[in-house]
């Protein structure tokens, strides 16, 4: 078990040497490339550790990096007692045994090393002293890069993990891995640093490689090694307290050939839940982020392919199809308007199908992360989950939607399956939409200074260039799209219609026409008096922009066909 650097380029090979060590490490001495070293002449103890190390700079004894002060012992000794206080103490998890090691001295010993010399990205391994199903351990902490606070607190819970329950095999070890990192988070009260890596979340929530390959990750050794996947814990100790890591471990060590997935679902079942149901909802907490913890809930999803924009106009979007792995999940990005920002905005509806693979008890979620929104469960019928959710064609800024196709199956075999995705754009032409909602006021403090705005917004019309009305309801409405707030005043020939203000987006204006036009409109539809003049002003009217116009005529009053006698 090791820590890592986040972002990691590389593959950690050192801690498959660490998980396979056997019970011929003596917990007394150093480990792994440490044995080429000639010792460490100099030990610095606190009530539950002993850290080991040395502080001569020479190359005759041991690589320079290895070399730490009395004081940069006292760093680590204090880093660890309180991972110790907070680990045992306060979230009760058991005092690993004793090693029984060094004259009877039960401390936890602590060698400080050169994890990363090979630039693996290792800054702390934890070796065991023995073989499943439950082993003492010590620590090695790279110097000087693993003397930190995570370091520590994450390998001192892999030493609490070792003495409940070692799984046999180290393909497990993506549990303890995830666990300890979300233990680290925990203790040092989750810094943004936790979260600079995360995901991805379409690697199986149990993918780990025995063997030290990148089976996993080819590129991040952070994802690879299983640290990444922290967030599930941290929602599942949300539903069930965080005792219930401790729940996995002690089903674990009550039976020893199990797998990691096995003991997890083991302690589901003991609080009536299912590891499906419990995915499933971290997979939502993942995209909508509502674990009520800001360093999570501001993490952006992680998306699956390209983003899809479901455009201006009705119609039905081309399938996707969408293959998945066990206990991982996709998400399909979908964005409002065609991206231009250039089109009318008018309100729609999307509605979205997913046929689903047989024998995945998936629920596919959808959420736009626009103001007040919350996730949409599609409601399944056998293999199908169908949802119709609000939507428009207005280009919105920062605000995406993301469909959820999580694949809960613990089945191993249950990989690559595929979810068709259908979505269908129906628009309103009638209903313009708006593409932001007005911001909340602002909190004034101290007197209010008056300052005239006289910026001119820009307007477009939208529909024909002739607008015929209908001679008993003379009313001129027209879908106008603007720039910014500021007002539009609207003149028919030489007479004045109104003045109404606009906002950002969409607007749908309208105004009465007065009788004594109606005459001069029923002769000509070409004359000046014909013409309608919009002309865009600023929110005080001081200031006035770029007309438009339009061309405006009565339609002709249908007169009913005589009949003939017969």
């Amino acid at each position: 078990m090791a820590f890592l650097r986040r972002s990691l380029v590389l593959c950690v090979v050192l801690a498959g040497a660490a998980v396979l060590a056997g019970p011929t490490l003596a917990a007394a001495g150093p480990r792994g490339a440490d044995l080429l070293c000639l010792g460490y002449p100099n030990q610095l103890g606190s009530p539950h550790f002993l850290v080991h190390y040395m502080s001569d700079n020479t190359p005759l004894s041991c690589d320079v990096k290895k070399a730490i002060t009395e004081t940069q012992a006292g760093d680590i000794l204090g880093y660890a007692e309180d991972a110790y206080a907070a680990e045992i103490g306060t979230y009760g998890f058991p005092a690993p045994p004793s090693d029984g090691v060094l004259g009877g001295d039960s401390r936890i010993d602590i060698y400080v090393t050169d994890e990363d010399s090979s630039a693996t990205g290792t800054l702390g391994v934890t070796w065991p002293d023995g073989g499943p199903p439950s082993t003492t351990a010590s620590i090695n902490i790279d110097a000087p890069a693993g003397i930190s606070p995570a370091v520590v607190a994450h390998e001192l819970f892999h030493v609490i993990q070792l003495g409940i329950w070692l799984p046999a095999n180290p393909a497990e070890y993506w549990l303890l891995e995830e666990t300890a990192e979300w233990m680290s988070a925990k203790v040092n009260q989750y810094p943004d640093s936790f979260v600079a890596d995360l995901g991805p979340t379409d690697m199986a929530l149990d993918c780990k490689d025995a063997i030290g390959t990148n089976k996993c990750d080819l590129k991040d050794g952070y994802a690879n090694g299983g640290y990444s996947r922290w967030p599930f814990w941290q929602s599942v100790t949300q539903l069930y307290g965080h005792g219930f890591v401790k729940e996995v471990f002690l089903h674990g060590a009550a039976n020893p050939g199990e797998t990691g997935v096995a003991a997890l679902q083991g302690a589901l079942a003991a609080h009536g839940a299912t590891l499906a149901d419990t995915f499933i909802n971290w997979t939502v907490q993942q995209m909508a982020g509502t674990y009520g913890l800001t360093v999570l809930d501001q993490v952006k999803p992680k998306i699956w392919g390209a983003a899809i924009k479901t455009g201006t106009t009705s119609a039905t979007l081309p399938a996707i199809q969408v293959p998945v792995n066990h206990l991982a999940t996709r998400l399909v990005e979908f964005d409002r308007g065609d991206g231009s920002g250039a089109s009318a905005c008018f309100a729609a509806t999307l509605s979205l199908t997913v046929t689903m693979p047989a024998g995945i008890a998936s629920r596919p979620y959808f959420y736009w992360n626009g103001l007040n929104s919350t996730p949409v469960a599609l409601a399944v019928n056998g293999t199908t989950a169908t949802a119709t959710v609000p939507w428009d064609t207005c280009t919105w800024s920062g605000n995406r939607a993301y469909l959820n196709l999580p694949n809960p199956s613990t089945d191993p075999t249950a990989n690559g399956a595929v979810f068709t995705v259908v979505a269908k754009l129906t628009v309103d032409p009638n209903s313009p939409g708006q593409s932001a909602a007005p911001p909340k006021p602002a909190t004034v403090i101290g007197p209010v200074i008056p300052v005239a705005d006289d910026g001119v917004p820009t307007v477009y019309v939208f529909g024909p260039e002739l607008l015929r009305l209908q001679a008993g309801a003379p009313i001129v409405r027209l879908v106008l799209l603007s720039t910014g707030e500021g007002k539009v005043r609207a003149t028919l020939g030489s007479t004045v219609l109104g003045t109404t203000s606009i906002r950002p987006g969409g607007n749908d204006i309208r105004f009465a026409l007065p009788k004594s036009l109606l005459a001069g409109l029923r002769r000509s539809s070409s004359a000046a008096n014909n013409v309608l003049t919009l002309t865009p002003l600023s929110s005080t009217g001081a200031a006035a922009g770029t007309p438009v116009t339009r061309r405006v005529a009565i339609a002709p009053v249908k007169k009913p066909a005589k009949k003939r006698a017969r």
